[in-house]
């Protein structure tokens, strides 16, 4: 036949073996049967002209032939009997997952009435989630030339819904449908993502069968979604979804499993492109990965038009206090997977490599060349003007600045930047001070870190360069006049060239090099700012070569306050107040009474 369900199902030798006679008083089927390897029906009846019987049992041997996630066989067993007033059915039916089936009453005439069982024995074997049986017990009643419905489902896992109402002639409804059902039987559809909770719907359906035909509310609450791929779930979560003319509007919140909560509101369509209108309200979100980066989030964001592609995303964020760690080595070394071609792989296995996002097809790209996929406008702005702190590889910098993302989330265009406020590179317990840094977001989210430290060598300038994505920043070392980077690290560290180096400062060196390239680890002054209620802490020396100690905390958003103490004694308290983006005004007293006041310009050329 060409399909290969049917072709199955017919395979092999069969044979069809019938025993039948008429006489006067009527029709009588003494024997009907088919069989296949697969099938099997057996039927006889005794048919007159006012009355008749019919008894029929139908056998599929697996229905796994039809329905591979479903192994196990199909019995359909019978009698239809024919009177004055119509057809009365009593059929029932076993098959796997434990489910059973029951249809009885008169079928058929004006006076048509009858009664349907279901059981479905394991609901867990469809969705994971949800173990336990399932019931439906209802009614079919003629009424004039509609008919009117009356059904009840009741399951574990809190499942219960009733429907009751009429079908009327031309096919449309006029119903209404309430109850409870468990969330998770979305499972299946958003695999890997999970979906637990309850939600409780009260609706009516009327005219012809569509979501246009749909009214009514679906409230949700004590909710939970994982979502595995993004290291977040959403807890707590409760939602009122009202449903009117293919629309519906939503009003929802939820906590983060992490920290802050997140509030929907907002209509969409549910035909067409979805087109939306949704408000969504970021309220202090704490996002991390422990090998990068800490921080949290506050911010709106609005979603308007067409989902399914076209929709411009905009809104504010507002970063808080964001501490990055520069990592000791290669993230993408540890965390990528090699690409690997499964031979022979079933259907079940591809689609679990397609949800883990490890079976990728070939992108369609058109004339663009951008992928096929929906592609949404951008227009966010990303504020943080101050406290981005980056440690790690011996660099302690603040950032602060603002970024615009435009373009569409194919090709990102970003505007801006998280630019260097305070900073240092620290090795073999010398201070270089950062002279440039900024952090740049181009087309992805791993950021881009630019940072460099001058200073004066014999004959010239040098640099420190880090820079490069940040979970896999690259040093370099530079210089002017140019020289190889073995003579700069030299000339840097001991103001010598490379060959003129003793023994011990060649082991120096070694240790410097590990710390920048990421096998020396935080080193005791990054654990003791790590344990302290502080946001810098530096162990340094003055000009004239004595031990100090210096500490910073920001006291408020624009409000940073440094204390410094010699091994001598002296002490020195300084406040740094930014007036506005550009100007600060700086304070500063010490233990000898010497104080200084000062306002200071910062811009950029």
């Amino acid at each position: 036949m060409g399909i290969s369900q049917a072709d199955a199902l017919i395979a092999g030798v069969g044979n069809i073996y019938l025993d039948a006679a008429r006489d006067s008083e009527g029709s009588t089927l003494r024997a009907f049967k088919i069989t296949t390897p697969e099938l099997s029906l057996d039927a006889h009846a005794d048919v007159d002209a006012d009355d008749g019987t019919f008894v029929y049992e139908a056998k599929l041997r697996d229905l796994a032939l039809i329905l591979p996630q479903y192994p196990g066989g199909v019995t359909l067993e019978g009698t239809a009997n024919l009177s004055a007033d119509g057809v009365v059915l009593d059929t029932s039916m076993t098959g796997p997952l434990a489910t059973t089936a029951k249809v009885s009453g008169l079928v058929t005439g004006p006076n048509a009435n009858m009664s349907i069982q279901a059981h479905l024995g394991n609901l867990g074997a469809i969705v994971a989630a949800l173990p336990g049986s399932v019931d439906l017990d209802g009614t079919l009643k003629k009424q004039g030339a509609d008919w009117h419905v009356s059904t009840n489902v009741n399951g574990s896992m809190g499942i219960s819904a009733k429907a009751e109402g009429l079908v009327l002639e031309d096919q449309s409804l006029d119903m209404k449908v309430s109850g409870n059902a468990p969330l998770g039987l979305a499972g299946p559809f958003i695999t890997p993502r999970t979906l637990s909770g309850t939600a409780q719907f009260d609706l009516a359906i009327k005219g012809v069968p569509s979501l246009n035909a749909v009214s009514g509310q679906v409230t949700i609450s004590n909710s939970e979604v994982v979502a595995p791929n993004f290291q977040l779930a959403l807890k707590d979560l409760g939602a009122q979804v009202t449903l009117n003319n293919s629309s519906v509007n939503i009003d929802a919140k939820a906590n983060v499993s992490s920290g802050g909560s997140l509030t929907v509101q907002g209509g969409m369509s549910l035909v067409g492109g979805y087109e939306a209108n949704l408000a969504l309200a970021l309220q202090a979100i704490q996002l991390s990965d422990p090998a990068l980066y800490s921080t949290s989030v506050n911010g709106n964001v609005a979603v308007n038009g067409p989902l399914l592609g076209g929709a411009l995303i905009s809104g504010l964020i507002d970063i808080g206090v964001t501490e990055i760690t520069v990592p000791a080595g290669s993230i993408a070394s540890v965390t990528s997977i090699p690409q690997m071609d499964h031979i022979g792989a079933s259907a079940a296995v591809r689609a679990t490599l397609e949800r883990a996002g490890l079976d990728k097809k070939p992108e369609k790209t058109g004339a663009s060349g951008n992928s096929g996929g929906p592609v949404y406008p951008l227009d966010v702005t990303i504020s943080a003007p101050r406290q981005i702190f980056i440690r790690g590889r011996g660099i302690d910098a603040e950032l602060g600045g603002k970024i615009r993302l435009t373009g569409t989330t194919a090709n990102i265009v970003s505007v801006g930047a998280f630019e260097l406020q305070r900073g240092r590179i620290n090795i073999l317990e010398r201070r270089f001070a950062l002279t440039d840094g900024e952090i740049l977001l181009e087309g992805s989210l791993d950021p881009r870190l630019n940072l460099r430290a001058t200073t004066t060598i014999p004959d010239g300038e040098a640099s420190i360069v880090v820079g490069g994505f940040l979970s896999e920043p690259e040093i370099t070392f530079e210089s002017s006049p140019e020289a190889p980077e073995d003579q700069v690290l030299a000339l840097i560290f001991f103001g010598v060239p490379f060959d003129e180096m003793t023994a011990f400062q060649s082991l120096q060196l070694a240790s410097a090099v590990a710390t920048l390239t990421g096998r020396g680890g935080t080193g005791v002054i990054g654990r003791l700012r790590e344990n302290l209620p502080v946001d810098d802490f530096e162990l340094d020396s003055n000009s004239d070569g004595v031990a100090t100690v210096s500490v910073g905390k920001h006291l408020s958003e624009n409000v940073y306050s440094n204390v410094e103490v010699s091994a001598q004694g002296d002490t020195e308290i300084s406040l740094n107040f930014d007036l506005t983006k550009k100007l600060t005004a700086k304070g500063t007293t010490g233990n000898d009474g010497n104080s200084s006041i000062g306002i200071f310009f910062n811009t950029d050329y």
